[in-house]
């Protein structure tokens, strides 16, 4: 842990002599307690702030491999969806002629895409309203 690790550097730096400490100069003053403690969490703090670098950096390298294969897979979603929409339109080309049957799949996931848009608008409407008019 980062405290232990500060903790640690600042014994050892007492045990090589090259502290300030001033129980080692016999000295009690007020003064060299402050500054003493003013280091210590300098030390700290650096000692935090290197921790929580490494940390970040170790996710980082873990996470970026996911992103890209949750990109890939949206890519590959969407292509799936126009194959699908693609195939309706020819499935409907022998009925309707390709310009009906276009015009009939455009019409109908436009509609759809016109439904969700208005349920998410109602869900956000919802979600940021007052506490007390929920």
């Amino acid at each position: 842990s980062p405290a232990c690790f500060a903790l640690a550097m600042m014994t050892l730096r007492m045990a090589d002599g090259g502290s300030n400490s001033p129980h080692e100069k016999g000295e009690t003053s007020v003064r060299a307690l402050i500054g003493q403690l003013g280091q210590d969490a300098r030390a700290f703090a650096k000692a935090e702030a290197d921790y929580i670098r490494a940390e970040l950096g170790a996710r980082a390298s873990l996470l970026i491999p996911a992103f890209i294969m949750m990109i890939v897979a949206g890519v590959l979603g969407l292509g799936a969806l126009i194959a699908l929409l693609l195939g309706m339109m020819l499935a409907l080309a022998p009925q309707l002629g390709i310009l009906g049957g276009t015009l009939v799949v455009t019409l109908l996931t436009v509609l759809i895409a016109f439904i969700l848009y208005r349920l998410s608008i109602a869900r956000f409407r919802a979600a940021f309203q007052a506490k007390d008019e929920i």
